[in-house]
């Protein structure tokens, strides 16, 4: 095992660490993108008649339950998701404790895409939603079981006063897996012979997308393989077994600083029932631990990730619909308006970081919310302004006035997401990383859940009264509430700075630790 120093950043080990972030977001952004308009279909430019017929029909209702389908993975991610981080602080394998869950999650869900556009080839029409819904949930599991894990893999090799840099870079490779996966679908859909064999009809009956959906989900699937195979051969975490999956019954300890296991579970008997005694608290003890403390920090934490989430998780949901059923762009207009987005992060990333070493953690996610809501309030006459040039008959629409909103909104979300799981890794026990991960991730996908059903209901209804084009008008000021409460939230925050100790908890473990190791 390493014995050396992690006192500074490991910044290229960081940057290989973030090849299991690009693979999952570069997948979710793909599914993100697609799966809504495989559920709901596409409006033409009249507003009413349909260019792509989904699986859901045509009714109004279609737009809630394009928003209930759209949450299952956060429905899975939310009650296994969290699990999944606690059962990786226990794991001994050759691997260490977060490689295989990544080994594992990567391969099936790249299969279960593989699979989808043939299931929705599948007849009758009841048959083919059934398939596709069970490969859906499945694929879901598959994220879920190695997101969690890979982001505490990073907290395993930075010592706390680096990991909003180290997060910072984490997060700048997503936003490159988010980029290649937001090309993916219009790269596809450029393909002259992908074109061909594309049939519409506005009829579901006898329209053809399956060369378009196959050669999408193929495409993401080989590119998940790929990082997978980069992350294997580049990264090599520190075993703690020897065989590839055993569960300890307790966390094994870990010292960040020296890159190695403090004690395995069998080499520390003597406190091996009061180990336990701490670790029978199931996540929702550890959530009701955070609630109940006297101070409130962890908890307005945990509902300012659920506000700012819930805000964001709309946008993203509905992202292609609402440019192209809205705004009415075609394909490369929706790219450069999404780009905006992946590469204010890429830019900001990591300065954001360093701006929470000066400011720090806590007012730099209260700027990055003035940000969102400044970027958000300018977003709601900006896409006016753009639908209004298209309607006009511009062949050529100016599109930079929406895009500049949305990349000072992709400003704002870097300097929120950066720092804001490292507050809650602050606010951890030595030994609950992975926990307060899951706790982090609790939050996230439940707002990911209510979101996108609560803004497909608002849609719905909008669709009833306004119809389907101009019920789109409520989705930025949704976005703009939810970052207002969210900021609300954030001031009632006052611990989770890099230099200071979380809890009481953390500093009886972190003693107990040192006793260990004399």
């Amino acid at each position: 095992m390493q014995n050396d120093s992690q006192e500074s950043l490991p910044v290229r080990k960081t940057f290989l660490i973030g090849f299991g972030f690009l693979s999952a977001m570069l997948c979710w952004m793909v599914y993100n993108f697609q799966m809504p308009i495989i559920l709901a279909g596409k409006i033409a430019e009249d507003g009413y008649s349909f260019i792509r017929v989904g699986l859901l029909g045509t009714a109004a209702s279609r737009q809630f339950w394009t928003g209930f389908i759209m949450t299952i993975d956060n429905i899975v991610a939310i009650g296994l998701q969290p699990w999944f981080g606690k059962l990786s602080d226990r794991l001994e394998s050759r691997f260490g404790r977060r490689t295989p869950f990544m080994m594992i999650g990567v391969p099936v869900a790249a299969a279960c895409l593989c699979l989808m556009a043939f299931l929705e080839q599948l007849n009758p029409i009841m048959l083919a939603f059934t398939s596709f819904i069970i490969v859906v949930c499945i694929f879901n599991l598959a994220m879920a079981f190695y997101r969690a894990p890979i982001v505490a893999l990073m907290a395993d090799n930075v010592v706390p006063k680096h990991r909003s840099t180290a997060n910072a870079i984490i997060n700048l490779m997503g936003g490159v897996g988010t980029a290649i996966g937001f090309l993916v679908p219009i790269f596809v859909t450029s393909i002259p012979s992908v074109k061909e064999a594309t049939t519409i009809t506005g009829v579901l009956a006898t329209q053809n997308f399956f060369i378009e959906d196959a050669t999408i989900f193929m495409l993401t699937a080989l590119l998940m393989i790929v990082a997978l195979v980069l992350f294997m051969t580049l990264v090599h975490e520190v075993p703690t077994g020897n065989g590839f999956w055993h569960l300890a019954p307790v966390p094994i300890e870990f010292d960040v600083e020296k890159q190695q296991v403090i004690t395995m579970p069998s080499d520390s008997g003597k406190n091996m029932d009061a180990q336990k005694s701490r670790e029978s608290r199931s996540l929702l003890g550890d959530l009701a631990g955070v609630f109940k403390e006297e101070e409130k920090s962890g908890a307005f934490m945990l509902l300012a990730i659920f506000s700012w989430f819930f805000g964001f998780n709309a946008l993203e949901a509905n992202f292609s619909r609402w440019t192209q059923e809205y705004l009415l762009l075609s394909g490369g207009f929706v790219g450069q308006l999404f780009l905006a987005l992946p590469i204010a992060l890429f830019l900001v990333g990591i300065p954001s970081a360093k701006i929470a070493g000066k400011i720090g953690r806590k007012k730099t996610i209260r700027l990055g919310l003035a940000f969102m809501i400044g970027s958000l309030a300018l977003m709601i006459v900006s896409q006016e302004i753009l639908r209004n040039q298209v309607l006009s008959g511009d062949a050529s629409p100016n599109i930079w006035l929406l895009a500049s909103t949305i990349a000072f909104m992709g400003v704002g979300w870097a300097l929120i997401n950066i720092n804001s799981i490292t507050i809650i890794w602050q606010l951890a026990p030595i030994d609950k990383i992975g926990s307060y991960t899951g706790l982090y991730y609790l939050f996230s996908q439940l707002a990911a859940i209510l979101s996108p059903t609560f803004m497909g209901g608002i849609l719905t209804a909008g669709e009833v009264i306004a119809g389907p084009v101009h019920t789109w008008r409520s989705l930025v000021p949704f976005m703009l509430i939810s970052m207002v409460i969210a900021l609300l939230f954030m001031f009632k925050v006052k611990r989770g700075e890099a230099d200071e100790f979380s809890t009481e908890l953390e500093k009886k473990a972190r003693r107990e630790a040192i006793e260990r190791l004399k």
